[in-house]
C-alpha cells in the first residue's frame, strides 16, 4: 500500500509541475476559500473615453414633442459669440442603392446602412446606425466637420486651421448638452445645447 501512495504522491506532484491546480492540503472541518478572480482590466475604448459615455434617443431628434431650439455659444476669448434660435433635424445619405444591387422582381425590405444627420443650422452631426434607437454623444460618433466650419466662419479663418477636442456631453429632461474645446486657432470652449 505504501508503494501505491508514494506513485499517487509523485503524481500529484508531477501535475503541480506540470501546471495543473493543486491545492493545498486541507485541514479537517476546514472549506477552503474559493481561488480569486483575476483583477478587472480596463478595456482599450473605456481608456480613451476619459468621460460618462451618453446615449440619446432618435426620437428625441426624429419626433420631438416640441419644437427643437438650440444654442451654439464659443466662449473664453474676447471674440465669444452665441447663436440660438429654431433647429431642425436634417437626415443625409446613404445614397441610393445601385439598380445593379437591387433584383427587380423583389422590393428591398429595409437599408440598415449608416448615415449622417445633423441638427441645421448649428451643425451637430451624429453617425446614425438605422436599426440602433439610440445615438452616442461621444466623439466617435458625433461629426465636428460643420462645428470647425462655423467656428472658422465665425472667425473668418480658413477652416483648417480650426481644431476642435471632445470634452463631454449631458441630457436631461428635453434637452441635450455637447462640449467642445477649441486648440487652434485659440483656446475657447464650444458649447451646444438643444431642447425642446
Amino acid at each position: 500500500m505504501s508503494a501505491t501512495v508514494g506513485t499517487f504522491a509523485r503524481s500529484l506532484i508531477v501535475l503541480c509541475m506540470a501546471g495543473s491546480a493543486c491545492r493545498p492540503p486541507q485541514e479537517p472541518g476546514k472549506i477552503p476559500a474559493p481561488p480569486q478572480p483575476p483583477p478587472m482590466e480596463q478595456s482599450a475604448d473605456a481608456a480613451e473615453l476619459p468621460h460618462q459615455y451618453v446615449r440619446v434617443s432618435r426620437t428625441f431628434f426624429e419626433e420631438p414633442k416640441r419644437p427643437l431650439m438650440g444654442e451654439f455659444t464659443v466662449s473664453g476669448t474676447p471674440d465669444s459669440f452665441t447663436e440660438s434660435g429654431p433647429v431642425s433635424w436634417k437626415r443625409y445619405g446613404p445614397d441610393p442603392l445601385p439598380a445593379s444591387a437591387i433584383n427587380p422582381n423583389e422590393k428591398p425590405i429595409a437599408d440598415f446602412r449608416d448615415y449622417t444627420a445633423c441638427v441645421e443650422p448649428v451643425g451637430l452631426c451624429f453617425k446614425v446606425m438605422p436599426d440602433v434607437a439610440s445615438l452616442g454623444l461621444s466623439e466617435r460618433d458625433i461629426r465636428s466637420d460643420q462645428l470647425r466650419a462655423k467656428v472658422a466662419d465665425a472667425w473668418n479663418v480658413a477652416e483648417s486651421e480650426v481644431k476642435l477636442r471632445f470634452l463631454d456631453a449631458d441630457r436631461g429632461d428635453g434637452w441635450v448638452k455637447v462640449s467642445f474645446q477649441v486648440l487652434e486657432p485659440r483656446s475657447a470652449v464650444l458649447n451646444i445645447k438643444i431642447w425642446q
